[in-house]
């Protein structure tokens, strides 16, 4: 997933100041958690007593929701790959034991 052009200018700003500096290429789900991990991290870094965390959950908060939306998708993508690996290697199983049956007929 290539972040780059989901976030404006904005939150690219915010994700910058938590640590995370977005390129313009693909990610993957353990670079989204990471993500997620450092965000999060950053935030709590910060003093409750003045209200700097309630501050910060509000500004990342929508930032979040779209790096745990698409590690999500990723997760579903992946489930579907392997779904997809194992009936082809199935597939390939049955249409060799057939052409070897046919062949030693």
């Amino acid at each position: 997933m290539n972040l780059m052009g989901i976030f404006n200018e904005k939150e690219i700003q915010l994700l910058n100041e938590a640590g995370v500096v977005l390129e313009n290429r693909e990610y993957n789900d353990g670079e989204l958690k990471q993500f997620e991990c450092n965000i999060m991290d950053f935030i709590m870094n910060h003093s409750s007593k003045n209200g700097d965390i309630s501050k910060l959950n509000l500004e990342y908060d929508s930032i979040l929701r779209v790096i745990s939306k698409w590690e999500n998708w990723c997760n579903i993508l992946q489930k579907d790959y392997c779904i997809t690996d194992f009936l082809l290697n199935v597939i390939y199983f049955i249409v060799k034991k057939v052409v070897l049956c046919y062949y030693y007929r």
